[in-house]
């Protein structure tokens, strides 16, 4: 059983966890309303709670170092990007690295030749000048891997990174290959019209209520749902 405080309106959990950590502070479940709302829920209770303690812990954890806003772009730092230069710019997260190396057509496939900087809490940094001529030194669509010296092992792997921006398997082959996104100015895709203006309030395109079942009482539960909401409006406008 876990250890529990309630603090200020919040349940602490103090239990230790695996990595060392303690558990952050979530509201006690009879705070959550949807029980009251929907009874059906009631025999999910505990998994439903567990779920929602999960949620608010990454999240506070999130929200400890940055906003939710930066975190959810981070795919604008990590991965390779071309500078107004011509020059590739790149971060990788990879904490049980000891050495992190770039490789591909453009080098031959050299292994070790392009290296990168280890930076703070795991992760790794690059950056590639351009050519002589103010040319990309990584030409677009040719292909390139991580090489990574794992430091438990001592082995040398070739990864594709996860933050890669256009992968293909060629035929025949089991794997991917990752392949260098950086087309000319005219062979990106430009906008034919303009942007529309953000909504003052989410629209929702389509709501699925559970599936379908050949069950009686399921169907008649859920038909009870749909129009227990629809009719007065408390979770979808289906016309606004």
């Amino acid at each position: 059983m876990r250890n529990t405080k309630l603090i200020s309106g919040f349940a602490r959990d103090e239990s230790p966890r695996a990595d060392g950590r303690q558990f952050l502070p979530y509201p006690p479940s009879v705070e959550l309303a949807l029980y009251k709302n929907d009874e059906y829920l009631k025999p999910f209770k505990s998994d439903i709670d567990r779920r929602y303690r999960n949620f608010l812990s990454k999240k506070s954890e999130i929200e400890s170092s940055e906003t939710l806003e930066s975190y959810t772009r981070s795919y604008e730092q990590f991965g390779l990007h071309v500078t107004s230069e011509n020059e590739i710019v790149g971060l990788e997260w990879i904490p049980g690295a000891e050495a992190v190396w770039l490789r591909g057509d453009f080098n031959d496939w050299a292994r070790t030749e392009y290296a990168f900087s280890s930076e703070s809490f795991g992760k790794w940094s690059i950056r590639i000048p351009a050519k002589e001529d103010g040319s990309c030194r990584i030409r677009h669509n040719s292909k390139i891997k991580l090489t990574i010296l794992v430091r438990s092992t001592g082995k040398l792997i070739d990864r594709i990174s996860p933050w890669a921006k256009y992968v293909y398997q060629e035929p025949n082959s089991v794997v991917y290959d990752w392949h260098f996104y950086n087309p000319s100015s005219e062979e990106k895709y430009a906008a034919k019209f303009d942007r529309p203006e953000k909504p003052k309030a989410p629209r929702i395109y389509e709501a699925h209520v559970g599936i379908s079942s050949d069950k009686e009482r399921i169907e008649k539960k859920k038909r009870k749902f749909f129009e227990k909401y629809y009719k007065k409006r408390q979770m979808f406008d289906f016309f606004s």
